[in-house]
C-alpha cells in the first residue's frame, strides 16, 4: 500500500452540521430496516439507529459529493478520525458510509488512543510511514500541528472546498482532480 493519498476526515462539523433532521424521526427501528431493504443489506440492522439517521438525514449531500470527487479524481482514501472513530470499529463505519455510497474509499479509523486527533492522526501517519504520498486533515477545529494540510470548511464541506484539499494533498490545481 504505497503511494496513498490520505483524506482524514471529521464528521461533526464537516458533514453534518448537526443533528436537527435525525432528531425528528419518530421510528428509527423503521427507518433502519428500509435502509437494509434498500441496500440489500442485513448489516444495516446492527448499526444504531441514531447513526443511521444522522449519517442518511444530516449529512449534507454537498459534503458527501466533495468527499466523493476528491476520492473519485485524486485517488485518495478516507480515514476516519472524528469522534465518532471512538465507538466505531472498521466494519461499523464502512457500513454508515456505504449509506452513501463512500465506503469504496474507506481505509480505516484512526486510533482510539491516544484520543486526541492530533495525535491520532499523527501516531497513524508515523504507523504508514513512507507509502502516504500527500494527506489532507479535514476538520471544523484548528488543529495546529498540520498546517498546509488543514482544511477547515467555512461550514459543512462543500465542493468549493475540494481546491484547498488537492492543495492539502499536494496536487498540481491544474490536475483532473477539479475538472467537471
Amino acid at each position: 500500500m504505497d503511494n496513498l493519498r490520505i483524506v482524514f476526515l471529521d464528521i461533526d462539523g464537516v458533514m453534518q452540521d448537526g443533528y436537527r433532521v435525525s432528531q425528528q424521526v419518530r421510528n428509527l427501528g423503521q427507518l433502519q430496516a428500509e435502509v437494509a431493504r434498500r441496500a440489500n443489506d442485513p448489516t444495516h440492522l446492527n448499526l444504531g439507529t441514531d447513526d443511521i439517521a444522522a449519517v442518511l438525514l444530516d449529512w449534507r449531500q454537498e459534503a458527501v459529493d466533495a468527499v466523493r470527487t476528491i476520492c473519485e479524481r485524486a485517488g485518495a482514501r478516507v480515514v476516519i478520525h472524528s469522534s465518532w472513530r471512538l465507538y466505531s470499529d472498521d466494519d461499523y463505519m464502512r457500513a454508515l458510509l456505504r449509506i452513501r455510497g463512500l465506503d469504496p474509499w474507506y481505509l480505516g479509523n484512526v486510533p482510539k488512543v491516544p484520543w486526541d486527533k492530533e495525535s491520532a492522526i499523527s501516531t497513524w501517519l508515523w504507523a504508514m510511514g513512507r507509502d502516504v504520498e500527500g494527506f489532507a486533515v479535514i476538520d471544523d477545529q484548528c488543529l495546529n500541528g498540520f498546517g498546509k494540510h488543514l482544511v477547515m470548511p467555512k461550514s459543512t464541506l462543500a465542493m468549493s472546498d475540494v481546491p484547498s484539499i488537492v492543495s492539502a494533498l499536494g496536487l498540481p490545481a491544474d490536475g483532473p482532480w477539479l475538472g467537471g
